[in-house]
């Protein structure tokens, strides 16, 4: 399919032949992220642009271009960015002008250009006073002290490991994450190291341990932009509250974001990986656990020996403290020489929730959640369990909404439509999550609406997670741009849009129309509006108009009176001959 995905967090995790590049896309503001994959021959494939959505953080929403199609392409083949603009700027001047067929004839795209299908993705993160979500979906904390293995993904020769550092509150025996490292090797040569630190109102950032690429939460962009790709092998990007997000390209992705309610600075940190990671021979490992389906393993010792559940936070606490790293394994870039075993405390015995005497106050301020009353009570600070508490609601929502997979549409026969005639479109709608909903509705392409007279009905029952649609249009006069876009929502946050091709005759009184001109499509909002060929009996653009065939005809002899006769008949009738005159008056 050439259609963009809702989440362009999935172009991340689009590997082998391609590579993600931000697009060059004219006219677009910056508060919009444009991605093109990019072949290694060289070609520029699909351009789909997004904008932020304050409450999805790293959720994007399409954006429809009013120069083009979202799903458009720039060329088959260009040697270079400078030939892809150059290509871009000419793509665009035909759309504008409603000639994007037209350019698609003379520079198609190659199928290996198209975009290679959606993936599904999983989330699990890290919040508060360590508490995890893995990625089968177990919740437990562990309050270790040091540095660990958050997420280790083995596939084939290539390995991508994220770490965690975790310190102590100044005043407490609670634990908060305050650094997280990620390294990538393959064949055993490191190809990448990258590590995220909380600041006051900054995250620090290194490169391979020595480029720096701080975030300033509050104000700066990442390097002056909203994403950076200094390698094949990374992505940083902002998301809407601050953090960054750190892309590994065919791999996984993960998001750190800064909390500073706490007495130092500390991180919220989730990774997202393709759902069928495990399937082409992947194995995850680490606190995030055993990616399976099956959250009864995910407490494992390093040796792979399972805990049983349920278990108590003291009992899971020697298990996942023996993922604890040691300085050969770590991708952290220590000052003045230090090195892992600077931040290993194997005396270290924290608190656990499941010991710990609540205030009834907490409680009722926490609501019974029991993250926020373990983290107000372990920090002496309720803003803290405020503050997991409302990570955690937002997380879940990612989660969801991360997991979620799109609903599809397949499209029926493109619609031909006669002034004042009914016509109906049948198509249909595929949800693959269970338990999902999904709305069906025509929404205006950008400069279009939605014509009048038109409903979408369901017929039949659903068979095979399908549901078919009826749209029945009965078309009216139609004197603005119109466009037929339907769009499909599941209520997890997936988005699918079809847009249906519509050759429009508008003529009045039954008269045909002339043939739609080769290449026009209709550019982005795909209608075409005919020209009518009105014949003798009518005139005007739509053919509403009776011909005067007195006036327009060759008429009557001179000084002879004229009447033309009424559509749908044609021709005139001339009255009598002037005096001194002979013949039919014509």
């Amino acid at each position: 399919s050439n259609s963009c995905p809702s989440r362009p967090i999935i172009f991340f995790f689009v590997r082998g032949i391609y590579r993600i590049r931000t697009a060059y896309v004219p006219s677009v503001s910056p508060f919009h992220i444009c991605y093109v994959l990019e072949g290694n021959a060289g070609f520029h494939g699909a351009i789909c642009c997004y904008t932020r959505v304050r409450f999805r953080r790293f959720i994007l929403q399409p954006l429809n271009l009013a120069n083009g199609p979202a799903d458009s392409f720039i060329s088959n083949a260009v040697a270079s960015r400078a030939e892809a603009r150059a290509e871009s700027d000419v793509r665009r001047e035909c759309c504008l002008a409603g000639q994007c067929q037209r350019f698609f004839d003379v520079r198609p795209a190659p199928v290996q250009a198209q975009f290679p299908g959606l993936v599904r993705l999983i989330l699990a993160f890290l919040r508060g006073d360590p508490h995890f979500v893995t990625l089968d979906g177990l919740n437990y904390t562990f309050n270790g002290r040091g540095e660990y293995r958050f997420l280790r993904a083995e596939r084939a020769t290539v390995v991508v490991e994220g770490q965690v550092r975790t310190q102590p509150l100044s005043t407490t025996n609670a634990t908060v994450n305050t650094a997280f490292a990620v390294g990538m090797v393959s064949g055993g040569d490191t190809l990448l190291r990258v590590q995220v630190t909380a600041q006051q109102t900054s995250l620090s950032i290194l490169l391979n341990g020595v480029t720096d690429i701080s975030v300033d939460v509050m104000n700066l962009p990442l390097g002056g932009e909203d994403i950076f790709q200094p390698n094949d092998n990374v992505i940083f990007s902002r998301d809407e509250d601050g953090g960054v997000i750190v892309s590994i390209v065919g791999s996984m992705s993960f998001t750190v974001a800064l909390n500073n309610v706490t007495s130092i600075p500390s991180l919220t940190i989730s990774a997202t990986i393709s759902a069928d990671f495990t399937q082409s021979g992947g194995v995850t490992s680490g606190l995030l656990g055993v990616m399976n389906g099956d959250p009864s393993d995910d407490l494992q010792f390093r040796n792979g020996t399972v805990l049983l559940q349920p278990a108590t936070e003291r009992e899971i606490f020697p298990v996942m403290q023996t993922w604890q790293i040691t300085t050969a394994e770590s991708f952290f870039t220590y000052s003045g020489g230090g090195n892992a075993r600077d931040f290993a405390f194997p005396s270290h015995v924290p608190v656990f929730s499941d010991e710990l005497s609540v205030d009834p106050a907490i409680e009722a301020q926490c609501g019974g959640n029991a993250e926020c009353i373990f983290d107000a009570t372990a920090t002496g600070n309720i803003n803290v369990g405020m503050e997991t508490m409302a990570i955690t609601n937002e997380l879940e929502i990612q989660r969801t909404q991360t997991a979620n997979q799109d609903p599809t549409i397949t499209p029926g026969t493109p619609i031909t439509i006669v002034l004042g005639q009914t016509v109906q479109y049948v198509f249909s709608v595929r949800e693959v999550d269970a338990g999902d909903t999904v709305t069906v509705a025509l929404e205006p392409i950008e400069n279009t609406v939605v014509p009048s007279n038109t409903d979408i009905v369901v017929d039949g029952s659903i068979v095979d997670n399908v549901q078919v649609f009826v749209l029945t249009w009965t078309a009216a006069a139609i004197d603005v741009n119109v466009s037929l876009q339907i769009v499909a929502r599941d209520s997890n946050g997936g988005v699918a849009r079809l847009t249906v091709p519509v050759t429009f005759c508008p003529c009045n009184n039954s008269q045909p129309c002339d043939p739609v001109e080769p290449g026009n499509d209709g550019g982005e909002s795909r209608f075409v509006r005919q020209t009518c060929n009105c014949g003798e009996a009518y005139t005007g653009e739509v053919c509403g108009d009776d011909r005067d065939e007195c006036v327009a005809g060759t008429g009557c002899f001179m000084g002879v009176e004229c009447t033309d006769v009424p559509a749908p008949d044609t021709g005139i009738i001339c009255r009598a001959c002037p005096e001194g005159t002979t013949g039919d008056g014509a």
